[in-house]
């Protein structure tokens, strides 16, 4: 593309500025004109040439640089220049392209040796590692550690060629496990490279060494934040002593020019971030750590307590906030429970639904526990809100001690405070938890009491609360009337209050109750309706609970290729956020599906997964269904006796619910008492039936073990 050529000009060993023309000269070897200027010589010899001219690593000699390029470009109107820098030029007509890291997997990414290859860092790193080793390869065993290690080294070239050559003496696993250390391990580079090339600390000197003393300092306050920033928190955070307020904007826009800090767009605002070697870098080097700490922790304490009361859309665009900053929020949580457990304790509790609707149930459980367990004098209002909530987390996750112990304490307290409104909520929390454990009368108790107050003090989001919770104990025992009854009128108080979210789950229980009395096209409504607002705040669990609905309907329908899809959807995200109700549900679900499909033997084990998963004491409903899939199990295998006996376990499980046994297991398998007896005879039918329904739970549970496994070997 250049009649006369391209031409490369290294100025990375270059110190002095004034020998940038010299060595332009020297590469282009153009005659010496002793008459004349060099910058004169060069553009003597460049104003009539076609001609690209490489300028390399100009940022440590960048004004000058910028000088010299200016000149040569209004003189020499062929001319193109391209510079290589870590800071722009900043000249007229300057386009800017911006070189990113080496490509390097996902996180979670399901990988294999090929598929990993394609990445740019991995191909790096198995490029150097074989010239120190031959003997290196990818397996299946390094596979994971490789994969890691290229994301923990963020596609830098210079870590991921330091980290190879340490490939000589140590396996990937053992780099990966070192490397959290990486500036005293990523050293001894090739001894011919430029000093800055040669470890990893030299090679971020090179830069930090280059900045100014306002942005080394606005670089080391940025390192303590963790994936990222806003501009209003990086004001808040970073400003005073020695940086303005108002200087953050120039300076951090300089850092940006400077390739040290990553400026990206995400949701229409800019978040500002810096590579994990650069902050490790950045980190070392700030002074007063614990000060830039207690900021961070003040500004996201706020912004929690500012958005924990919204609702609709303000609750959505709080919720945004939240899943941007969520590891500065973790990184806030962690530094306090140290430094300030009442200011962590408050943190969490303004944090409210956070945790449920972005699927970390168990990492709030874990906080609060840990928190809860320190001698710290807590408020007592806010000890009660986060003995509630602990006990809410504990009882959705299946620890039910736990969930019992820290709600009735909490209950304890607030009928202590007096706090009206708090202890409505709170008996409602409570029922919840009994609800889960299948202990619907102590539940319907409790709610009662919470709708009571709701009704005593006006408080109308405690009465749509209660009658929510009313209305799934009025459906558990069938009362479908009266459950739709409470439904509608929840939901006439939630439109009022304009609460979405709290709209699309009731929505979800409207679907339930129509598609159990066999409305399936208004069922269907319903979860449609409320799968797209639920999916605006992300909210895991009631979407999972719909997509499971849905899944029931096109069981219903007998499209089973199509509820099977729904299922294993729901499985998948009841392991990812582990939700114990959902994946018992969708094992068993998915086990009917089998079952009609003639995959026995994968149905039988999915039964048994959903039954296994269930607590002995608290999950008699799960378990009474789980039996109930086993009843069809044997049915199918032709062992009607074993079926039968297995129907009166269920049947003892049922009636300790208060709930009618179902007569009708399969319609499109004819699975039901009749065709049992039919099979083996009315005596021999009622010896089992008997049988079973005197058998404790851990009688039962290890007959049906025996039984599956004995008839699958039989099989």
């Amino acid at each position: 593309n250049f009649a006369n050529g391209v031409w490369f000009v290294e100025l990375g060993s270059l110190t002095d500025p004034s020998y940038i023309t010299r060595e332009i000269v020297s590469v282009l070897d153009i005659p010496v004109d002793n008459s004349l200027k060099e910058i004169d010589l060069i553009i003597e010899y460049l104003k009539d040439k076609e001609l690209l001219l490489i300028l390399d690593n100009c940022e440590h000699l960048i004004e000058v640089c910028a000088d010299i390029s200016g000149i040569l470009l209004r003189s020499c109107r062929n001319l193109k220049i391209l510079a290589t820098s870590r800071e722009l030029l900043r000249i007229s007509g300057e386009k800017t392209y911006y070189i990113s890291s080496l490509s390097m997997p996902e996180l979670n990414e399901g990988l294999n040796i090929e598929s990993l290859t394609q990445y740019e860092s991995v191909r790096l790193f198995i490029d150097r590692a074989l010239s120190v080793n031959p003997d290196f390869h990818v397996t299946n065993a390094n596979l994971p550690a490789l994969a890691e290690l290229c994301r923990m080294l963020e596609g830098i070239p210079l870590a991921i060629e330091l980290a190879a050559a340490r490939i000589k003496v140590l396996s990937v696993e053992k780099i990966l496990e070192k490397i959290s250390d990486r500036f005293r391990f990523l050293i001894s580079g090739n001894r011919t490279a430029l000093p800055r090339q040669q470890t990893l600390r030299a090679m971020i000197d090179w830069s930090y060494d280059l900045l100014t003393e306002q942005e080394k300092l606005l670089l080391q306050r940025i390192s303590v934040f963790s994936g990222g920033c806003s501009i209003e928190a990086t004001e808040e955070v970073c400003s005073g002593e020695n940086i303005g307020r108002d200087d953050i904007l120039d300076l951090l826009s300089n850092l940006i020019d400077k390739s040290l800090v990553i400026s990206k767009e995400i949701n229409g605002a800019n978040r500002y971030s810096l590579l994990e070697s650069i902050r490790q870098y950045a980190y070392e080097k700030l002074l007063n750590k614990d000060e830039l700490h207690e900021r961070h922790f003040r500004n996201y304490l706020k912004m929690c307590h500012d958005n924990s009361d919204t609702i609709g859309r303000e609750q959505r665009l709080w919720l945004s906030k939240a899943k941007a900053d969520k590891e500065n929020l973790r990184a806030a949580i962690k530094w306090s429970t140290n430094s300030n457990p009442p200011g962590a304790l408050q943190m969490l509790n303004e944090m409210g639904e956070i945790w449920e609707l972005n699927g970390n149930l168990a990492e709030g459980l874990e906080l609060y526990k840990t928190l809860l367990s320190k001698t710290t004098d807590y408020d007592i209002e806010a000890k009660a809100y986060a003995l509630m909530n602990t006990g809410y987390f504990a009882g959705r996750l299946g620890e039910y001690v736990i969930a019992h112990n820290f709600t009735y304490e909490s209950l304890g307290l607030y009928k202590q405070l007096n706090n009206k409104s708090k202890l409505g909520y709170c008996l409602n929390s409570a029922g919840n938890f009994h609800f889960l454990k299948d202990e619907m009368k102590t539940a319907q108790k409790l709610h009662t009491e919470g709708l009571e107050i709701g009704m005593e003090i006006n408080d109308k989001s405690l009465i749509a609360l209660s009658l929510v919770n009313l209305a799934s104990i009025s459906q558990f025992y069938e009362e479908y009337e009266t459950s739709l009854g409470q439904y509608e009128e929840s939901l006439k108080i939630y439109r009022i209050l304009e609460d979405e979210l709290s709209t699309a789950r009731v929505l979800i229980q409207l679907g339930n109750i129509y598609s159990k009395i066999g409305e399936l096209e208004k069922a269907r409504e319903y979860y449609e309706e409320s799968i797209p607002i639920l999916k605006e705040y992300d909210d895991h669990i009631p979407i999972t609970i719909s997509v499971l609905k849905l899944g029931d309907i096109s069981f219903s329908e007998k499209n089973y290729e199509e509820a099977r899809l729904l299922y294993e959807e729901c499985l998948s995200m009841g392991r990812k956020y582990g939700d114990s109700t959902i994946l018992i549900h969708s094992l068993r679900k998915l086990g009917n599906v089998e079952l009609i499909a003639g995959n026995i033997s994968k149905a039988r084990e999915l039964f048994i997964q959903s039954i296994k998963m269930c607590d002995t004491e608290s999950d008699k409903h799960k378990l009474a269904l789980g039996f109930m899939g086993l009843v069809k199990y044997f049915f199918v295998m032709k062992e009607f006796e074993t079926s039968a006996r297995v129907y009166g376990i269920a049947s003892n499980l049922f009636e300790s619910l208060d709930l009618k046994l179902p007569d009708n297991l399969s319609e499109t398998l004819n699975i039901n008492p009749a065709e049992i007896k039919k099979n083996i005879g009315e005596d021999r039918f009622i010896r089992n039936y008997t049988a079973g329904k005197a058998m404790n739970m851990g009688e039962s549970i290890e007959y049906i073990l025996y039984n599956s496994n004995n008839s699958e070997s039989q099989n």
